[in-house]
């Protein structure tokens, strides 16, 4: 167990290797983002906690955290005050659509780098979105403990807005076309309601009973 354990995952060896190589070419980008190149090193492993008493560790956290929290605020701030052209080179995923289109053949490796190196926000999404159960369980101690790594409903909660959000938007923007769209939009945001309510109350592996 390393001092930033009680902050990160807990991956394995072959899992921080793995994350290393899938980062490599963000490591080398010379953009400037909100973390330093010290904080990436020490988020992929690259540099050891050894050295670093519990309160560096803490502070470490802590400071990212209310980075990245002031960073969406960044990002609203651009919205609202750059043009269309602007917002375009930022987040439209034409920007990258050339180099995207060459991994039709690749690997899952070269797939990970590529989602790694190249900023396309479909990709933050994803991320925010990925599978959390999935990680290496050398901490877990009790029952608790694993209940807590199969704790998704924050990720339910941010899904749930960000498909009202982008339903609103087809909407709004004239993309239903027909009020047979109209009234599957309805459908789709009612059924998001009642499964996500009825999901958050229950374990992952009861949920899917319905089904059975």
């Amino acid at each position: 167990m390393t001092k930033s354990s009680e902050y990160t995952r807990e991956l394995n060896k072959k899992q921080i290797n793995t994350l290393q190589a899938s980062y490599e070419g963000y490591l080398k980008r010379r953009d400037r983002g909100f973390l330093t190149t010290k904080e990436k090193e020490n988020l992929l492993h690259i540099k050891k906690w050894q050295d670093a008493d519990n309160q560096t560790v803490y502070q470490f956290f802590f400071d990212m955290r209310e980075s990245a929290k002031t960073a969406f605020s960044d990002f609203m701030l651009l919205c609202e005050t750059l043009n269309e052209k602007q917002l375009i080179q930022i987040f439209s995923n034409n920007i990258y659509l050339s180099e995207e289109s060459k991994l039709s053949h690749s690997t899952d490796k070269d797939l990970k780098k590529f989602q790694r190196t190249y900023p396309l926000f479909k990709y933050v999404v994803r991320a925010m979105l990925q599978d959390r159960s999935r990680v290496t369980l050398t901490n877990i101690k009790s029952k608790k403990d694993l209940e807590s790594f199969d704790d998704d409903s924050w990720q339910a909660y941010l899904a749930h807005d960000l498909i009202g959000i982008c339903l609103e938007f087809f909407r709004d923007h004239g993309f239903i076309s027909t009020k047979a769209h109209e009234r599957l939009v309805d459908e789709v945001t009612d059924m998001i309601n009642v499964e996500v309510s009825r999901g958050i109350n229950l374990k992952r592996h009861e949920r899917t009973k319905g089904f059975a």
